[in-house]
C-alpha cells in the first residue's frame, strides 16, 4: 500500500515513516522542514526506501503530484 505522511521530518512523523517502511509500505512524505529535519531518516536509510519531499502541504499542485496513487494519508 502507498501511504503519504505529512510532516514526515518531525518527531512523530519520522517515527511513523520508519514504522511504515519497516512494515514494507511504500511511503511518501512532505515536510516544509520548518521544525523537522530529514537528516535522522537519512541516517537510518529511509531516503532509500521512501520518497521524502521538501514542500508545504498548502501547495495543492505539489500534493497532487506527490500523493498520486496513495491509499492512505497520515496528517
Amino acid at each position: 500500500m502507498k501511504t503519504a505522511v505529512t510532516g514526515g521530518a518531525g518527531y512523530i512523523g519520522s517515527a511513523l515513516v520508519k514504522r511504515l517502511i519497516d512494515d514494507g509500505e511504500d511511503v511518501v512524505s512532505v515536510d516544509n522542514l520548518t521544525r523537522g529535519d530529514y537528516r535522522h531518516l537519512r541516517n537510518i536509510g529511509a531516503h532509500e526506501k521512501a520518497r521524502l519531499y521538501k514542500g508545504d502541504i498548502r501547495d495543492g499542485d505539489l500534493l497532487d503530484k506527490v500523493f498520486d496513487g496513495t491509499e492512505a494519508i497520515a496528517h
